[in-house]
């Protein structure tokens, strides 16, 4: 997940630069409409001109395709305000679903995910925002390709919905793992959760524990799919699934500032 410092840097000198290229260009379409020749008692002036005059034309071809560029740059990246401001959103969901329940802050978060279209109809699933103030970097990066089937993860579950998805269905627990766990509980694990147990494997001996309980809901723009919400809690059946469809009108609200990331 790219941090918000980092983006509010690529945004202000994506900007300044853009900036700098229009008012280029203006000194450039002055320069095509003045005539050397009155100028002659002036060399310095007159020579400028000409060099203007001969160059125009990479400058007009080079020029715009740079602030087109520059403008990707900045809609890539998002813009640093709509990151800044659904930040304490993420952390007033995060506080309704597990109000009560004390613990570390990383044991029970909510988490965004944007889509990012890939060729061929790749895609993945990536961390954009996480409730408070732990656990942001090196979030894992979930496949989402045009084949539903191959979705990763809950996350992946998700994006493939129109309803809240929970993990482990109501009435179930999912193995508590750990890394002396057995191949059978996470083989049962990764069947529920729609994960690759070589990844599980390799989770475990880097000594991280993965969630016991998760729910995710796709978000929509604009009437088509954006990215999931996912809630996961290393507490088992921590998460009411009789509260969640309240936490819908979130994304409702999220919908102006997601235009903008």
């Amino acid at each position: 997940m790219i941090g918000l410092v980092f983006r509010r840097h690529v945004d202000w000198i994506a900007g300044k630069v853009q900036i700098g290229l229009a008012t280029v260009l203006l000194v450039y379409g002055a320069a095509l409409k003045a005539n050397s020749a009155d100028y002659d008692n002036f060399p310095i002036i007159k020579s400028t001109l000409g060099w203007f005059q001969s160059t125009a034309w990479l400058a007009l071809l080079v020029g715009p395709t740079a602030v087109g560029i520059l403008q990707w740059i900045r809609k890539r990246f998002g813009d640093p305000w709509a990151f800044k401001s659904i930040q304490p959103i993420m952390n007033e969901f995060r506080n309704e679903v597990f109000s009560g329940l004390s613990g570390p802050l990383d044991h029970h978060r909510v988490t965004l995910f944007k889509h990012c279209k890939g060729w061929w109809g790749r895609g993945k699933l990536k961390a954009v925002v996480r409730s408070d103030h732990l656990t942001k970097m090196n979030i894992r990066k979930f496949s989402a390709p045009d084949d539903g089937d191959l979705c990763e993860g809950v996350v992946g579950l998700a994006y493939r919905s129109r309803e809240w998805v929970m993990v482990p269905e109501p009435g179930k627990t999912l193995p508590a793992l750990s890394k002396f766990s057995t191949d059978l509980d996470i083989q049962q694990y990764a069947r529920a959760t729609h994960d690759d147990p070589a990844f599980i494997r390799k989770y475990l001996r880097n000594g991280k524990l993965p969630a016991n309980c998760y729910a995710g809901l796709a978000v929509q723009v604009a009437g088509e799919p954006w990215g999931v919400i996912l809630i996961d809690s290393r507490k088992p059946g921590s998460i009411d699934g009789q509260k969640l469809d309240k936490f819908k009108v979130y994304g409702k609200l999220m919908q102006p500032l997601l235009e903008r990331m």
